[in-house]
């Protein structure tokens, strides 16, 4: 193999600063800034000349016909196959998140609706709070998000989390809330015996 002139440089180049490296005696610092330029051209001139010794030893090797179709037939038969397990597990994952969130929420919404009647009650007039079972929402408050509430939806306010359920005329509605993250862990035992899941509730941003 003829070896270019761009790597006989950078294999003098190495060879010098190898020199140099051996004469500024690491710690000794004989050389001063010339021993850092030195290391940098020993590190450059190394890195670039094992990737090229890589490519052309692959080329080499892929050149070769019966290795050239080895590659391919391990390409073609092989490869694909972890790649589509691959592929099978992340959608199999995909599939059953969702499952388990669609069929979670479901079971929140028909909790909230159930219990409905022995939650705390927030009364809405003219889009703000007229009475409130609730010490984070105060009278005459304005809850627009009230107007949204076409179905069971979280509502959070600071560390709590609330399911709010929408009850009555939409003109006047009252709002009950369920509290997940009740200290008693009662909602999430109720919701852990509906859906056979371990349940946690946390608040993001």
């Amino acid at each position: 193999m003829t070896l270019t002139k761009s790597t006989r440089r950078w294999l003098a180049a190495l060879a010098i600063s190898i020199v140099l490296l051996v004469i500024d005696g690491g710690k000794a610092d004989r050389l001063g800034f010339l021993g850092v330029i030195a290391y940098v051209v020993c590190v450059t001139a190394a890195f670039l000349l094992a990737w090229r010794v890589l490519r052309a030893g692959f080329r080499l090797i892929v050149r070769r016909l019966s290795l050239r179709l080895a590659f391919s037939y391990f390409l073609i038969g092989i490869v694909p196959i972890p790649l589509l397990a691959m592929l099978l597990f992340v959608s199999a994952y995909l599939v059953a998140h969702q499952f388990v969130a669609t069929r979670m929420w479901h079971e929140t919404a028909a909790l909230a609706e159930a219990e409905s009647p022995r939650l705390p009650a927030v009364r809405i007039r003219d889009g703000k709070v007229a009475a409130s079972d609730v010490p984070w929402l105060k009278e005459d408050v304005s809850v627009p998000w009230v107007e949204k509430l076409d179905r069971p939806r979280p509502v959070i306010s600071g560390e709590e989390i609330w399911i709010a359920v929408r009850e009555g005329d939409p003109a006047t509605p009252d709002v009950r809330l369920l509290p997940l993250n009740d200290p008693s862990r009662r909602w999430l035992q109720a919701l852990a015996d509906r859906t056979g899941y371990t349940v946690r509730v946390e608040a993001g941003r």
